[in-house]
């Protein structure tokens, strides 16, 4: 996805990718892996994701996951290190409230 939709919140990402979902040319390149992942996700259904300890997103507190989202003009409380897809799917199918892991960011030595 550009970068544009991603360097923001979950919740307004989550408009974009609805918007493009909804519109014939709104993923311009039909092979873009988001766009396929999260059609992928939203038709079989986003329960299974909440309820899978396994599939849960996880997520730093911002700037401190492995590689982090500093380059961000606009900060916000966890950047998603594994999930984002999952994540994005259950915000756009509008679910409120999402179960994720926290993760704990090594200690630098």
């Amino acid at each position: 996805m550009p970068l544009r939709w991603t360097n923001r919140s979950l919740v307004e990402t989550a408009k974009t990718v609805k918007w493009a979902l909804n519109r014939k040319n709104g993923f311009r390149n039909k092979r873009i892996r988001a766009a396929h992942a999260i059609r992928g996700i939203l038709k079989v259904g986003i329960n299974v994701i909440q309820k899978e300890d396994y599939l849960l997103p996880i997520v730093f507190k911002c700037d401190t996951g492995t590689q982090g989202r500093y380059h961000l003009k606009h900060k916000t409380t966890g950047d998603i290190e594994d999930g984002c897809m999952r994540s994005i799917a259950l915000a756009v199918s509008g679910v409120q409230r999402i179960k994720i892991y926290f993760g704990i960011p090594k200690k630098k030595a």
